[in-house]
């Protein structure tokens, strides 16, 4: 008989620690479920995951449009504004700002939105000399254009966007845009934009691992510079823009453009390389 009470003592200690696995296991089927996602899903998503870092996206829309873009499916609007490539005073300082960084998206447009300070006691609006770089939604050479109410129309718009993931942008060599690698999604596709130079002796170059080297619309030149508090021209001769370069497959590309200029919009997209920009 003593040996009968020893295994059934066993067993219920065995059905107590499967019971008590049980009530474990839906105490975290419990505590997935508050945040409201589906029963198919166990677990929580990256957004909900603390010590995840945040990422901060800034996207450009260079199309004749007053709306800025729209941030990507499933991120987070922080803010939008005016796309600003940076300054130059007429001392020959510069400041640039890279397209990826949210410091490109500045919430209201000034054509000229700094003061130097060269004395401890006094700083100047604007000297002679001084300009800034907008992007702008102009392809047209045009004669500068005074008011703000004028102005505005031609700078680009931006939004600043967040999400806990990572990015990737990726460039090719070709007129057709590359794919993003597998298990990444796509956030738009683009053209290649190395950096820009103003007559005035400012450059703004871009990191191309940058996602503001993939602007997704083609200007040949994206820029607009602005001069003075209250006129802006959107070219001046010896104003750049550095493009990547996109050939067919197996193409020469010094076959390609001989030493003849490629004119015209269509034509210039064709020879300009493509990106994407891509999250997870």
């Amino acid at each position: 008989m003593a040996i009968k009470f020893k295994i059934i003592m066993t067993n219920q200690w065995l059905y107590s620690l499967i019971a008590l696995g049980f009530l474990l296991a839906l105490g975290v089927g419990v505590l997935a479920y508050k945040s409201g996602l589906p029963p198919s899903v166990m677990g929580h998503s990256i957004n909900e995951i603390e010590g995840v870092p945040t990422t901060i996206l800034v996207r450009h829309n260079l199309t004749v449009s007053p709306t800025p873009p729209a941030c990507p499916d499933g991120w987070k609007k922080l803010w939008d504004g005016y796309s600003f490539a940076g300054g130059y005073l007429g001392t020959y300082y510069e400041s640039g700002q890279k397209l990826g960084s949210p410091g490109s998206c500045l919430e209201k447009f000034i054509p000229i939105p700094f003061i130097r300070c060269n004395n401890p006691n006094q700083c100047d609006y604007f000297s002679g000399g001084d300009a800034s770089m907008w992007l702008t939604t102009n392809s047209v050479d045009q004669p500068p254009i005074s008011g703000i109410e004028n102005i505005i129309s031609n700078i680009g718009r931006c939004v600043v966007c967040e999400k806990p993931a990572p990015i990737l942008v990726r460039h090719n060599f070709s007129s057709i845009p590359p794919k993003c690698p597998d298990g990444w999604k796509e956030l738009w596709t683009g053209y290649g934009f190395m950096g820009g130079y103003l007559a005035t002796g400012y450059e703004s170059g871009q990191k191309l691992g940058d996602p503001g080297a993939c602007l997704e619309t083609y200007i040949p030149i994206p820029f607009i510079q602005c001069s003075s508090p209250n006129q802006c021209d959107y070219f001046t001769a010896d104003d750049f823009a550095m493009w990547l370069t996109g050939v067919k497959d197996n193409e020469n590309i010094a076959w390609s453009f001989g030493n003849n200029p490629v004119w015209g919009i269509d034509n210039l997209k064709g020879i300009t390389g493509r990106c994407v920009v891509c999250s997870k």
